[in-house]
């Protein structure tokens, strides 16, 4: 059993898909690796894969509080992830238009599609034991403290730009 271990190290050094045991998993990559858990025995079981934590303990409680955005249906068109079923008012304008300008407008929304990634924040699961790992936050068997609050400082242009250009003078210096 590992004591501790960061979300990095969970990626990096672990297979893919596989169950640790540790006493503590910490999100040091603010949420960037996906991280699950499951709480047993006071200690944690942890993957990147939320069905290998239902395989390996052996059960299934579904959770049916959980519902994430059909991804098939919004990349199809059909519904829009902040809106749900989607009225394609756009759509009914566009095939109004010349041929040829339709043809220009459907390819740029295609190519425009890589780019629209549909995201929920969520920390449920599809199995109501097994929750997702918060952006900086740090769970053992018993507790989670998230090492991170948001303040919302940064609410400017200006102010965004000057701290970025400090941060990297600052790190080109070290």
């Amino acid at each position: 059993m590992n004591n501790k271990l960061t979300t990095e190290e969970l990626y990096l050094d672990k297979a893919a898909n596989s169950v640790i045991e540790t006493n503590e998993i910490k999100d040091v990559n603010a949420g960037m690796y996906p991280c699950y858990y499951l709480r047993s025995d006071g200690n944690l079981k942890i993957s990147t894969s939320v069905i290998s934590l239902i395989e390996e303990s052996g059960e299934f409680s579904y959770n049916s509080s959980f519902k994430p955005p059909n991804f098939i249906d919004i990349s199809s068109g059909k519904e829009s992830p902040s809106t749900g079923p989607f009225i394609n008012i756009v759509g009914r304008f566009i095939n109004m238009l010349p041929e040829e300008i339709q043809r220009r407008v459907r390819l740029k929304h295609e190519l425009s599609k890589e780019h629209r990634r549909p995201w929920y924040t969520t920390w449920e699961t599809v199995d109501h034991r097994i929750t997702k790992l918060r952006p900086f936050e740090c769970v053992t068997g018993t507790e989670a403290e998230r090492g991170f609050t948001p303040t919302f400082s940064i609410n400017t242009t200006e102010k965004l730009i000057k701290l970025t250009a400090e941060t990297l003078s600052e790190y080109k210096k070290n």
